[in-house]
């Protein structure tokens, strides 16, 4: 049986908050007001991956506590699942960040900074995810699970805003070819 996340509500709301009053301030510096902000189906579509990513990232951390406290199998396969889900939230992420023309003014601004902030959001959950997984499939005896999450941490995130994950990783792979 699986427990209810526990986070406060508290906690979600000025999460989210935060989320969306980085939008709106950006959209008031580029010349749009709120009004057109939330009327734009575009930025909606941005601010709802941006809040589809940061749930599945809680549901992760949930699924991660889940596994710590039973040693289930069973929840480390719900996180890789939860991984792939991610994966291809990312790569809509990534289809619509390059529908939008780069464009350096106006509603057009604001909707590619949505697009990136909601792509950025979800690489970085993604690799924290492979990372974790990864270190978890470690300490419980299964390297060949934590060699594959980390060759995709790998070869998936290129750029030097992924250093250091790229980094943990290749020292999580070191650690491994010793082993192994």
């Amino acid at each position: 049986m699986r427990t209810p996340i526990r986070i406060s509500s508290l906690l979600l709301h000025r999460l989210l908050f935060f989320l969306v009053a980085g939008s709106l301030l950006g959209g008031c510096s580029a010349g749009v007001t709120p009004r057109q902000m939330e009327m734009d189906p575009e930025i909606t579509y941005g601010l709802r991956e941006q809040k589809l990513l940061f749930e599945k990232r809680m549901e992760f951390d949930q699924l991660k506590e889940d596994f710590l406290l039973t040693r289930d199998p069973v929840f480390l396969a719900k996180m890789n699942g939860t991984m792939e889900r991610t994966e291809k939230d990312i790569d809509k992420a990534q289809a619509f960040l390059d529908l939008q023309p780069p464009y350096h003014r106006g509603i057009a601004k604001v909707r590619r900074q949505t697009a990136e902030t909601a792509l950025r959001q979800g690489e970085q959950h993604l690799c924290e995810m492979l990372l974790v997984t990864s270190e978890l499939h470690l300490l419980h005896g299964d390297p060949t699970a934590a060699r594959a999450s980390l060759e995709k941490l790998d070869n998936r995130f290129v750029g030097d805003s992924f250093l250091q994950y790229r980094e943990k990783a290749a020292l999580l792979l070191m650690e491994l070819k010793k082993e192994g």
